[in-house]
């Protein structure tokens, strides 16, 4: 519990709550949290918010439940955390702090909860859509993991990711919905719809870059990485991309994702007697021409590659 009195100022004049510092898994609480340190909220306005929370609470269950009986403190908690990340969606519809903490001060928990479903449906929407995108840009191979999460997974999490559902937990991925299939930047800090919408995104990118290459190129570089592949997982693209370095730096063709004996000579080379930072250097320098061999002109695709360029193991 927040102590100590707390004087409310003018929230517009504020410029101290830092949008990246933001929680993304538990944006109401972190925002509050923030503008509480900020002396941007009072202690008596904090009470009221998470009172009016309880009492939605309240009113969720009775739904649920029929008005027939009780529920049980696990089951009321994720109940909560369900109606604050319904919340959070609406909340985080404004790119500065501040106008949501405006709105969480001026409008009702029930307004916000109902602005919050709109929100949510409007993100399974737009969900939905990329998921047709990445769908129709796979990388056409034969691959367990790959597969049976784009494909199976996503289905699952489609007919169950329901209204009633999210009634209670909309925070969550359905139990049964397990996304396998290791990206080459892992999702961290987001939960639910939004765990999903970042996950296709960074996948449809991957799919992006993937796109530059033959599908018998990138399943020749699978093979190379492991003959038996189907028992290992990993992330396609990953490799992919250090190939394609590796094509670069070793002065071979880079769309046919192919290094010889003398090209790994070469690579060794490149990197005898180079400090890391130097290394590093080496790597960026060469993405960048893979990207004007590419001739990609997608910069978020390419900001998304670039934070994953491997380390040197040639």
């Amino acid at each position: 519990m927040m102590t100590g009195p707390k004087k409310m100022h003018e929230i517009g004049k504020f410029t101290c709550i830092n949008r990246t510092q933001l929680k993304e898994d538990a944006y109401l609480e972190s925002l509050l949290q923030a503008a509480y340190e900020a002396d941007a909220i009072t202690e008596r306005e904090i009470e009221r918010i998470q009172l009016d929370c309880v009492q939605l609470l309240a009113e969720k269950t009775r739904k649920i439940t029929s008005g027939s009986s009780t529920i049980g403190v696990d089951e009321a908690e994720m109940i909560m955390q369900s109606l604050l990340f319904i919340i959070s969606l609406h909340l985080k519809s404004f790119s500065d702090p501040h106008d949501a903490l405006k709105t969480i001060l001026s409008e009702s928990i029930p307004t916000l909860y109902a602005l919050g479903q709109r929100r949510l449906k409007i993100k399974y929407a737009a969900v939905k859509h990329l998921y047709h995108k990445v769908v129709a840009s796979m990388v056409r191979v034969q691959y367990y993991y790959y597969t049976t999460t784009v494909v199976k997974e996503f289905g699952n999490f489609f007919s169950l990711y329901t209204d009633h559902y999210t009634a209670s937990a909309a925070h969550e991925l359905p139990g049964d919905v397990m996304f396998v299939y290791p990206l080459i930047r892992a999702v961290q800090g987001y939960t639910g719809i939004e765990l999903v919408w970042q996950y296709l995104k960074s996948l449809y990118y991957e799919h992006l870059f993937c796109q530059h290459f033959a599908d018998d190129a990138i399943f020749n570089v699978m093979c190379r990485f492991n003959p038996n592949y189907e028992a290992v997982m990993f992330n396609i693209c990953e490799q992919v991309l250090a190939t394609a370095i590796g094509c670069v730096l070793a002065g071979a063709n880079v769309r046919e994702l192919r290094l010889n004996a003398g090209d790994y000579v070469k690579l060794k080379d490149v990197f005898t007697d180079v400090s890391v930072e130097e290394s590093e250097k080496i790597i960026a320098d060469a993405y960048v021409r893979l990207m004007d061999v590419l001739n990609d002109t997608n910069s978020s695709m390419q900001e998304y590659i670039k934070a994953a360029l491997p380390k040197p193991v040639w």
